[in-house]
């Protein structure tokens, strides 16, 4: 399979990399943007296109999606007015304390740090991820960034193997209570 890695998120792909970045944090994040109607209403507004990497073919489909977060932003950055118009003003009120939780409040300006590694799941084990893992690491580089961090999930083996096979470290351990679930 043939496909490139470009910078950005193309507006016409919003609809697509809400649903696969749906498909691949559900888990964790279905208990805060649930139902599935709401949650992709508000990714496809709130994914911020100039904070990512993406994988498509030669006809343009949407694979993989990587983002990022710098002093200058994120990827998903849950901003308190979309969460407002789509969950109303209560519901926005405590979904925002979970982006809150979740976001490095105060990167550093030569912080960048991986948010998001999405992959199709029918196009998965082919390198995309990989692809994506290095595209923001060039991109970093690119920005003049140094180091580069990332959270990843403990049960994620997979993304733990990838992330190992090129050069991270594991230098911390959290224990993200409720939010770990």
């Amino acid at each position: 399979m043939r496909y490139e890695i470009v910078n950005g998120l193309p507006d016409q792909l919003r609809p697509e990399a809400a649903l696969l970045y749906w498909q691949a944090f559900r888990t964790k994040l279905g208990k805060v943007l649930g139902p599935k109607a709401k949650a992709l209403a508000f990714l496809r507004q709130d994914l911020n296109g100039l904070h990512c990497v993406i994988a498509k073919d030669s006809q343009g489909q949407l694979l993989g999606l990587a983002g990022f977060q710098t002093s200058h932003g994120s990827f998903s950055p849950g901003q308190f007015a979309l969460l407002c118009a789509v969950y109303g003003r209560f519901g926005a009120a405590w979904r925002r304390g979970f982006f809150y939780l979740l976001r490095n409040q105060n990167p550093a300006p030569a912080s960048f740090m991986v948010d998001t590694i999405a992959v199709d799941p029918q196009m998965q084990r082919q390198g995309i991820g990989a692809a994506l893992l290095e595209g923001l690491c060039e991109l970093a580089l690119s920005m003049g960034h140094a180091h580069i961090a990332l959270d990843v999930d403990l049960g994620n083996l997979a993304a733990q193997r990838l992330y190992a096979r090129h050069g991270f470290l594991k230098l911390e351990v959290q224990n993200l209570g409720f939010l770990g679930w």
